[in-house]
């Protein structure tokens, strides 16, 4: 584990970096190993020394005493004195969670489903369950999670989200063939032509191609090898195969979104990502108050105003004096 913090800075000159908790401030204390409350007197404690590797670029390790997964933001400063002042000047900046061999942003998202659940609360001002229960955010997380997956998944040409099954054998006299259970939408259906060819051929689900039993295209005529339907959670082959053809069957399409069943799971989607997913739960969660809200102000409402009505109409209905004088 080595140079988890890097800055550039051009020429010689004496940096150092200083550690932050980004969820509660707190400083790393190198000179005790721990988080302390920052003190202006005591930034000599703080510093961590960069080492000039050359070419305008400096680097350092991250202290191991910090736990892994902890969310950090280091401050890089130039030296003036003898010893780090207050007054000295800021360099550079790097932001990332600390995983035990890196900083920084980790392909899936990274944020345990504890951690995210305590960040919604933050942006709910409820430090704990008071309002929400635990389940009631980890549903609003799911859903969040369901929309930005969609997202992803429609990005062109980027390949989030999508996944290539384990081939399955074509069976003789077989024509039903089961999705994959993690695949939520079928882009592309894929065949080897023959037990021989190691190349792929797609199977258009808008009309399917042709080809010959050693791979190549009809040009023009033929029988088809076979055709393709989906049909709800299976593919249908149209004629059925005659022949066997071991792993020569295979799905290529998005997987279905990840959810935060279990303790320790994640997004599963790039780190940088997680705020957002936090905030969109909050805001689902804010959302449901306020229809609660609205629908028991519509509520007392609507008994305020059958109430008066039916007074009115009593008021109408009512036995009428006149006037024998």
């Amino acid at each position: 584990m080595a140079h988890e913090f890097t800055t550039t800075f051009q020429g010689a000159g004496n940096l150092y970096a200083i550690v932050r908790r980004v969820s509660d401030g707190y400083v790393w204390n190198v000179a005790t190993g721990a988080w302390v409350v920052w003190a202006d007197g005591s930034i000599d404690s703080y510093d961590v020394a960069m080492t000039n590797e050359g070419g305008d670029f400096y680097t350092a390790d991250c202290p191991t005493d910090i736990a892994a997964d902890t969310e950090i933001f280091i401050t890089f400063y130039e030296r003036s004195g003898a010893t780090p002042a207050i007054t000295d000047y800021i360099i550079g900046r790097q932001s990332g969670r600390y995983v035990g061999t890196a900083v920084g942003t980790v392909t899936s998202g990274n944020r345990t489903r504890s951690q995210l659940e305590t960040n919604v609360r933050r942006l709910l001002r409820e430090a704990t369950a008071k309002e929400h229960s635990a389940d009631a955010i980890y549903y609003a997380l799911d859903n969040a999670i369901a929309e930005v997956w969609d997202d992803l998944a429609g990005l062109p040409m980027v390949g989030y989200c999508t996944v290539v099954s384990t081939p399955v054998n074509i069976v003789a006299d077989t024509d039903e063939y089961a999705i994959p259970t993690n695949m939520v939408h079928v882009q592309t259906v894929q065949v080897r032509a023959n037990a021989t060819t190691t190349s792929w051929l797609d199977l258009d689900p808008a009309g399917p191609r042709q080809w010959q039993d050693d791979g190549r295209p009809f040009s023009q005529g033929g029988t088809p090898l076979w055709t393709f339907t989906l049909i709800k959670a299976t593919v249908l082959l149209k004629p059925t195969p005659t022949g066997a053809i071991t792993s020569g069957l295979r799905f290529i399409g998005t997987e279905n979104a990840p959810t935060l069943s279990t303790a320790g799971s994640t997004s599963g989607m790039p780190a940088v990502l997680d705020g957002i997913l936090e905030q969109l739960a909050a805001a689902l969660l804010l959302l449901t108050e306020g229809n609660k809200m609205a629908a028991a102000f519509e509520g007392r409402a609507r008994k305020q105003l059958d109430a008066r009505m039916t007074r009115l109409a009593r008021r109408h209905e009512g036995p009428r004096t006149m006037n024998r004088e």
